[in-house]
This record gives C-alpha cells, sequence and structure tokens, in this order.
C-alpha cells in the first residue's frame, strides 16, 4: 500500500493539485486526506476509486505508475 499512497501523491503533484485541493474535491479535509497518505488512518477503496476519477487515471494506472497499463489483445482465429 505504502507505492500506492506514494504514487497517489506523485500523481497529484503531476496535475498540480495541492493536498488541499484533492481534498476538497473529494469532500473531505485536506487533514483528513493527509492522514490517509500518511498512513495514520487507512484509505478505502471507495475513496482510492474517486481520487483516480479526480486524476484522471484508472486504479491501475495508480498501481502501476510511473507505467502506464496498456491492454494487450491478441486476434486468435
Amino acid at each position: 500500500m505504502n507505492n500506492i499512497l506514494k504514487n497517489v501523491e506523485n500523481l497529484r503533484k503531476e496535475r498540480g493539485l495541492s493536498q488541499k485541493e484533492l481534498a476538497e474535491k473529494l469532500g473531505i479535509l485536506q487533514s483528513a486526506y493527509s492522514r490517509c497518505i500518511n498512513k495514520t488512518d487507512d484509505m478505502k477503496l471507495s475513496t482510492l476509486l474517486r481520487i483516480a476519477d479526480i486524476l484522471g487515471v484508472s486504479i491501475v494506472d495508480i498501481v502501476t505508475y510511473p507505467d502506464k497499463y496498456e491492454k494487450v489483445t491478441t486476434n486468435q482465429k
């Protein structure tokens, strides 16, 4: 989970959002967001999904950051 939280923070910074701005978009206080990121409080999956939506990425992209997930398809006949 530590890597995921670091990835969230890196993506947040990459998007030019402060912790306060992201927290406001989530409808929580900046202090609550900070506690989640600093592992004082647990981050719920639903919150992580909302963060992914706000940042415009998939949850897989958060997990694999900085690499991008690319769906591989095969053409079998």
